[in-house]
């Protein structure tokens, strides 16, 4: 495995986290409505505008991702 490799690797460990946690939290509201009470139709609706921001979120991130690692030259020194 490459350095850049080690360091987009870091790069999607880091950032898909907490997107996938939002969107696993939005997911278990619209499906367990059994378990966390009743919603009205605006819970709803906002439970699904939620969802469908975070699947923007995500295809925003990967394709920024691809961007970045096409043209970013890992070569250099990077400083943290």
């Amino acid at each position: 495995m490459t350095r850049k490799d080690t360091l987009v690797d870091l790069l999607i460990h880091d950032l898909t986290g907490p997107l996938s946690i939002v969107s696993t939290s939005v997911n278990n509201l619209l499906t367990r409505e059994e378990k966390y009470g009743p919603y009205n139709n605006n819970h709803k609706e906002t439970l699904k505008r939620s969802s469908a921001t975070q699947t923007g979120r995500e295809r925003y991130f990967r394709r920024s991702l691809r961007y970045i690692v096409l043209k970013r030259d890992f070569s250099e020194k990077i400083s943290f």
